[in-house]
């Protein structure tokens, strides 16, 4: 007889392999069961724990088995006073005395040396999967990442290639844990920046979409811009009139997609297009976009998403959704070998590295951090709020950094909004 799953298990699953935002969206698609979040009443305990019957269960076990994942492309600042032979020293001695990073996950360094990209890491780590006798079970998986250097002193480029979240969470554990290590025994730390677009202020959230969607990464030139995804921030006016749901608002974007293109490809810019005021008036941008470009030296079309993540994981990721090949006056769908999706992920991926800082540079976010070196010179953050934290724990900017917004949230008289300033402080 099959032991029922534990919540434990469940939670698994929404966090490692289905997600929190498409959860939410699945329960209220498929069981009009509603998560409501954005409170801290009863209502939203009760119902953080749903009640799966065995058919629903079933269902949740065959899709995650049957889900296949296509590869994304991310990457993160890194800043570090040490050199590149000191941290590859610091890795290869990890490898070699078997350091654990991670005692859940077994998370340990595989290997490390030195390429023409920088430093390349290979990870090990256990990871928990879905079972087809049981609903959780473990394997071994290997992930890695390249570490690279910039123009600027200290500053460096971590890019990582992954399928599945375990892949990504394994990196985020090993780079978190990898730093307290070498902060406890007193070398220069290696501290990880997010390229997260919430960093930015609603007008350079337009102002860098603008440069992506006018920049050409490689001989990939802009074609149209086939979807857009935006988000609700900060700084809300008023409603869209007549917009009842968030599906009526995407309907509304379809419907100017055109619009947004043409500003784009004439030189006129996202500022210049009334539905972009629109959406910076309300206090929307945009977070995500699905691009179409056509190649300039072979007969080739791609489309390629670009999404910036929010929540736990402020990052970004691109991924390579369709390919095309110009036949004979036509076009006809095609699929890329892996060489060639990863070919346009890595220039996709430079183009965002490369326009995000114009925005927000890892060279500023470390002289604001010198600056900012106790709760108190968190900006907005009152007396009552830094006594909170304190009760609680949290003496340090790197403990609030550290934490995750639904955990602050927990505490008494912190929000959505200030949970978020804080992690982001």
């Amino acid at each position: 007889m099959e032991e029922y799953p534990s919540a434990n298990d469940y939670q698994e699953i929404v966090e490692d392999f289905v997600g929190r935002d498409k959860m939410q969206a699945f329960l209220k698609d498929e069981r009009n069961f509603l998560v409501h979040t954005d409170t801290k009443e009863k209502i939203a305990d009760v119902s953080s724990l749903p009640f799966y019957g065995y058919g629903f269960t079933q269902t949740l076990r065959a899709g995650a088995l049957e889900y296949e994942s296509e590869t994304k492309s991310t990457a993160f600042s890194l800043y570090s006073d040490a050199s590149d032979e000191e941290l590859l020293s610091d890795l290869k001695n990890a490898k070699d005395d078997e350091t654990t990073f991670d005692g859940k996950k077994k998370l340990r360094v595989q290997n490390a040396s030195e390429t023409e990209e920088g430093i390349e890491v290979d990870l090990e780590y256990v990871n928990k999967r879905i079972g087809r006798r049981e609903l959780i079970a473990e394997d071994d998986k290997e992930t890695s990442v390249v570490i690279s250097d910039t123009e600027d002193d200290g500053v460096r480029t971590v890019k990582q290639s992954y399928e599945r979240i375990d892949e990504y969470n394994a990196v985020a554990s090993f780079f978190e844990n990898w730093n307290k290590q070498r902060k406890d025994d007193d070398e220069e730390e290696v501290k990880r920046y997010n390229i997260a677009i919430r960093r930015l202020s609603l007008d350079d959230r337009i102002s860098m979409f603008n440069d992506l969607l006018s920049y050409n990464p490689g001989n990939w030139i802009l074609d149209d811009v086939l979807q857009i995804g935006i988000k609700q921030g900060e700084e809300i006016e008023e409603m869209f009139e007549g917009v009842e749901d968030e599906e009526d608002l995407r309907e509304e974007i379809d419907d100017n997609l055109e619009g947004i293109t043409d500003a784009v490809l004439t030189g006129q810019g996202l500022q210049a297009n009334a539905f972009v005021q629109k959406c910076k008036k309300n206090g929307y941008y945009f977070k995500s976009a699905k691009l179409y470009y056509d190649n300039t030296d072979v007969a080739q079309k791609v489309e390629v998403l670009i999404e910036f993540k929010e929540g736990n994981r402020r990052s970004f990721d691109i991924s390579v959704e369709q390919g095309y090949e110009k036949v004979d006056g036509s076009v006809e769908q095609t699929k890329f070998d892996n060489d060639r999706k990863a070919e346009i992920r890595d220039r996709c991926r430079d183009m965002v590295i490369d326009i995000f800082t114009d925005y927000s540079h890892p060279s500023e976010l470390v002289e604001l951090e010198r600056k900012n070196t106790t709760l108190d010179d968190i900006d907005g953050i009152g007396d009552g709020t830094v006594q909170t934290l304190q009760d609680n724990g949290y003496e340090s900017l790197e403990a609030v950094r550290s934490a995750e917004v639904d955990e602050l949230q927990e505490l008494e008289n912190i929000g959505e909004e200030t949970a978020e300033k804080l992690v982001n402080a």
